[in-house]
């Protein structure tokens, strides 16, 4: 599937182009593989570290407007250095929540994507920083944003979070697509299980699309998936058309059946 072909026509500024290939979006992929008439115009990446999702999101859906949000100072440093030139992505160092507060951000290292937001007070000596944290819905009301096509999260474990603070929007089938990351076994506490995703949004009308980048581990000596990219889709999409069929290919694969019968 070649996604060099873009989501939407109308042309906008582009990224600096990668210092390395990085590959495609696994989502937009099928996207758009199964609804190519489908157009991306707002993404929400929110846990965007350095822009590696950004990148990906850019080269793929080059008339998108990306609203990047990544809390870590350093990591958003680097953010800001490689798109902040970029009229259509806007780099926020800000972190999403279901409130609106100051929270203390845990620093693992540098620009990792171990960083996180922590519950609490944290524990003398722990390396932390301060950071603003807001709601999706505060944020789109400030920002004038009415309607998100694509809303990714990646927040180490503070998914579900995040996802609360953009109930209305949800409530209001104002967002397409939803990205979080899942926890797939009960043995894996640090993500929010995959069971608690689906008894939020089910009953709002978001249903499994796909799942992507499984990430497998070892327990008692036997294989289990332990997390993954999991993507819902609003049930109140406008009504896509049928994929693009080749009508040769169909030809070719009927007097194929037709030889061999």
């Amino acid at each position: 599937m070649n996604l060099d072909i873009p989501l939407s026509l109308s042309p906008q500024p582009s990224a600096k182009p990668a210092t390395t290939s990085l590959p495609r979006d696994p989502f937009l992929v099928d996207l758009r593989r199964a609804h190519p008439d489908f157009a991306v115009h707002c993404i929400f990446d929110v846990g965007a570290n350095i822009g590696q999702s950004v990148d990906r999101y850019r080269r793929a859906c080059p008339a998108a407007v990306i609203h990047a949000f990544e809390p870590v100072r350093q990591s958003h440093a680097v953010l800001l250095e490689r798109f902040g030139h970029d009229a259509g992505v806007h780099c926020r160092r800000l972190a999403l929540g279901s409130t609106v507060k100051i929270g203390a951000l845990m620093r693992a290292s540098g620009t990792s994507t171990d960083n996180h937001l922590l519950e609490g007070t944290p524990r003398p000596g722990l390396p932390v920083e301060s950071v603003e944290v807001s709601t999706g819905e505060a944020y789109c009301s400030a920002q004038g944003v009415d309607r998100i096509d694509f809303l990714k999260i990646d927040a180490e474990g503070h998914d579900m979070e995040v996802l609360k603070g953009f109930l209305g929007l949800l409530r209001g089938h104002r967002i397409g697509f939803v990205q979080v990351e899942a926890s797939m076994n009960p043995g894996n506490r640090r993500h929010v299980p995959f069971a608690q995703f689906t008894a939020l949004l089910e009953p709002l009308g978001y249903y499994l699309f796909g799942l992507y980048d499984q990430v497998r581990e070892l327990r008692e000596g036997r294989p289990a998936l332990r997390r993954s990219n999991t993507v819902f889709v609003s049930q109140r999409l406008p009504p896509w058309s049928q994929p693009r069929r080749n009508p040769e290919a169909a030809l070719q694969r009927k007097g194929a059946n037709r030889t061999a019968g």
